[in-house]
């Protein structure tokens, strides 16, 4: 796996824009969506991990929302490199070529681990136990934030191509079936929920994809037909919010 990720910066670079510190203080909705911002923490001092921080964009986007106790992890060193540069020095970045062992070094210490485009990648002899791992570093009623795409979208089949990294696709049902494995409870869709403007859009494309799938004999039918499915799931069964 660390072979595939030797050009992998150059690869982000020509799919997305670097992204820079300027850029998140001026405009944080651009580096942590607005729909993202519903679910985060009220309180800035939770405990957070960018687990698979890449090149900190997530991590930029919470610091310029005001969010201190953050840490970023990933196996890919020039991605850690640029984002120890880009951050602020009390962001804490590390390189973990092997991220189960890191993850059983840091059990019972996040409050919440953002998984951003991450989940796609992990090989599928390693995912239930990756996923047993990530739920062990959460506290006692800490919560995994997961955004992978979906598969059921109508442009799943590129979302899983697009990147030769990508080992895995998810439905909304495979994905709530690996929590399950990983102990995980309380999964919940947290996509944005339509309501006017761009929301009616949003509403209108899930109602056309519904009506698609249902005529063509698709079961069960997905409730979540955005091109990323967003959940949040919970360590324990007793301690989180509904």
């Amino acid at each position: 796996m660390t072979e595939m990720y030797k050009t992998y910066a150059t690869h982000f670079a020509r799919a997305c824009q670097v992204p820079d510190m300027a850029a998140a203080r001026a405009e944080p909705s651009r580096f942590v969506p607005a729909n993202w911002q519903q679910w985060l923490p009220k309180n800035k001092d939770t405990v957070v991990l960018d687990f698979g921080c890449g090149w900190g964009t997530q991590l930029m986007g919470l610091y310029a929302l005001g969010y201190r106790s953050l840490n970023g992890v990933d196996h890919t060193q020039e991605m850690c490199e640029f984002a120890r540069r880009s951050l602020p020095r009390e962001v804490s970045i590390e390189h973990a070529p092997e991220i189960c062992p890191w993850l059983a070094d840091h059990a019972c210490l996040f409050e919440a681990i953002i998984m951003n485009n991450v989940i796609e990648h992990l090989p599928l002899n390693q995912i239930v136990n990756t996923m047993s791992r990530v739920r062990e570093a959460l506290v006692p009623g800490g919560f995994v934030f997961i955004s992978t795409p979906n598969m059921a979208a109508l442009f799943g089949a590129y979302t899983r191509y697009v990147d030769f990294t990508h080992v895995i696709g998810f439905t909304e049902f495979s994905l709530f079936q690996l929590l399950d494995l990983a102990g995980f409870s309380g999964h919940r869709i947290v996509n944005y929920s339509p309501t006017s403007g761009r929301g009616l859009v949003r509403l209108t494309r899930r109602l056309l994809y519904r009506s698609l799938h249902r005529i063509v004999g698709v079961s069960p039918v997905p409730t979540c037909c955005e091109s990323a499915i967003d959940v949040i799931s919970y360590r324990d069964a007793v301690m989180h919010k509904s």
